[in-house]
């Protein structure tokens, strides 16, 4: 059984079969015999298989872990949790990738190292370079070095032409006398737009150690009202995103009833997303 396990096609298998618990048995019984299936159905099923193999570290779930952080945004939190817990693995696989020819692996491995660098990770990339060899070492430096708040996109995302910036509450300074000039706006809400929940731009901190949270609150709830009168297009969901990082308990009472309205609308989609 493990062999098939092991050397089996995953795409016969239905997703009831391990959603919720459904692998727990199977990790119990073989460990990490298991894993060259596991990591195989991790590739292909992110967002049910990470949250059930958390306990187990390898290469391969990394790597399974950082393309799901990257490319599906519904397993993005699972893969936030796995990276985590397991930063020195997560290191080790990613690195060569980081620094290699494959154009499309680097950029996602890149993208996760600085990731990693953010939560705090540092020294278990310094270490994981220093086992790549020096060449590895010599090529991690310069991207520590870089603030995070400088590390944007190739291609920033346009803000769209309804958004309004300066119509937005604009957000005090803590102050309590002072506002973030007209000009700051489109560059808070570019910072935003930057932003998905399980990663925030890291400018954000600056932005939240400087204005008052209740004033951010305001500023992200006027872009959130600005969306809705523009027929809410799904391109520009981020505003969801910046309601989770700067609302609090109002926000999360203001959003309650449209929730609950959406799916009598079509639009059960931005419910779940809300």
């Amino acid at each position: 059984a493990l062999q098939v396990w092991n050397a089996a096609d995953m795409s016969f298998w239905e997703p009831t079969s391990y959603r919720g618990n459904g692998l727990m048995p199977l990790i119990a019984r073989f460990g990490l015999a298991a894993l060259p299936g596991l990591e195989r159905l991790a590739g292909d099923a992110a967002l049910h298989v990470l949250p059930q193999v958390e306990s187990l570290e390898s290469s391969g779930l990394a790597l399974c872990a950082a393309n799901a952080f990257v490319r599906l945004k519904t397993a993005r939190s699972a893969a936030a949790r796995w990276l985590r817990r397991h930063p020195a693995t997560s290191a080790l696989a990613l690195l060569p990738l980081a620094f290699g020819k494959n154009k499309k692996a680097r950029e996602m491995a890149l993208q996760m190292v600085r990731w990693l660098a953010q939560q705090g990770a540092d020294e278990a990339l310094r270490d994981a370079a220093r086992r790549h060899g020096a060449d590895a070492v010599a090529a991690l430096e310069p991207l520590l070095a870089t603030a995070p708040w400088q590390i944007l996109p190739a291609q920033l995302p346009e803000l769209p032409g309804w958004l309004i910036t300066a119509s937005l509450p604009r957000p005090l300074l803590r102050d309590g006398v002072h506002a973030l000039p007209l000009a700051a706006l489109p560059d808070l809400a570019m910072s935003f737009a930057l932003s998905t929940p399980e990663a925030p731009y890291a400018g954000l901190e600056a932005v939240r150690e400087t204005c008052t949270p209740e004033s951010l609150t305001d500023f992200a709830w006027g872009m959130f009202e600005q969306w809705l009168s523009a027929t809410a297009p799904a391109k520009d969901n981020w505003m969801f995103t910046a309601l989770a990082l700067v609302g609090n308990d109002e926000t999360a009472r203001r959003l309650t009833p449209l929730l609950r309205r959406w799916p009598g609308e079509s639009a059960h989609a931005r419910a779940v997303t809300g």
